[in-house]
């Protein structure tokens, strides 16, 4: 895709992520992500996993359905929660998504504070968001 600054946009647009044994998308410190207009069915865990390092990310018109605790967490001393997006970042876009079927939650994330700037000097956009 287009550069954005000194990095790259990585795009997911219009895929489908069937059937997966874990995440259909997991960013470790991911710069200017686009994961828009994508169909996720039966994930193990989470279906988007976003850390805390990543920034400039879009998350906008996604399908989730059918995210389900994965059989070798059960085995952990503790409770680890699962969404369909679980995000420890704010993301620039968060619009527009509809989840159905998580066996726990459907959105985790850390909203910014009104007015709050979000990479590149764009103010958050959080809305339409569905469970």
């Amino acid at each position: 895709g287009a550069g954005t600054g000194a990095r790259p946009l990585t795009v997911f647009h219009r895929c489908s992520f069937p059937r997966s044994l874990h995440y259909a998308l997991v960013g470790g410190a991911a710069h200017h992500v686009r994961f828009t207009h994508n169909g996720v069915y039966q994930t193990f865990r989470t279906a988007v996993d976003l850390d805390a390092d990543s920034h400039n990310v879009t998350l906008a018109g996604n399908l989730v359905v059918g995210v389900r605790r994965s059989p070798d967490d059960a085995a952990a001393p503790w409770v680890r929660p699962i969404a369909a997006f679980y995000l420890n970042v704010v993301p620039a876009v968060l619009a527009n998504n509809m989840v159905s079927g998580s066996a726990d939650a459907a959105f985790v994330y850390h909203p910014p504070a009104c007015g709050t700037s979000v990479g590149g000097g764009a103010t958050a956009v959080h809305g339409n968001n569905v469970a």
